[in-house]
């Protein structure tokens, strides 16, 4: 597999419910993908097995060259932020944040205490802050699925 992100026969069971069915596809560079389908269509499911959220019950992908047996590599080469992060309300931004950095590999340091010195810089430090950045301290205490739109998509990039 050469391409940026290919697909070779993906299928996504729950149970005996086929949600994917022979997904194959390549994308090459520059191109963009779009997902179209009406509900229930499978996109979702699709979208998470790409993402190694979910395991294919059968077939072969790739994520920047990477093949989804090694989805910890996948993960820290992709980002998604999907229209709503569908967690629930309960989750604060903080529990948000902090289970992202276990989902991509951050472990122990994700359980930790944040120390008092981040909670005035912006929550991503890898990459330069754009403008509007929260604070772990504006993302912390509030639900990351209530509120405006804005907000929780912010706390979520």
């Amino acid at each position: 597999m050469s391409a940026v992100v290919e697909a070779r026969g993906v299928r996504k069971e729950y149970g005996g419910l086929v949600a994917v069915e022979d997904l194959t596809f390549a994308v090459e560079r520059g191109q963009i993908l779009g997902v179209l389908g009406p509900n229930g269509a499978g996109k979702t499911s699709a979208i998470r097995v790409l993402t190694t959220i979910f395991a294919p019950t059968r077939g072969t992908f790739a994520v920047a060259g990477i093949p989804n047996t090694r989805p910890a590599d996948i993960r820290q080469r992709i980002g998604v932020l999907p229209e709503s992060a569908g967690y629930p309300e309960r989750l604060t931004g903080e529990e948000y944040l902090r289970y992202h950095a276990r989902l991509f590999g951050l472990g122990s340091r994700a359980r930790a205490p944040l120390p008092s010195h981040c909670s005035r810089k912006p929550v991503c430090s890898r990459a330069p802050a754009p403008q509007s950045a929260l604070t772990v301290e504006e993302c912390g205490s509030g639900s990351a699925s209530r509120g405006p739109s804005s907000m929780s998509r912010r706390c979520c990039f």
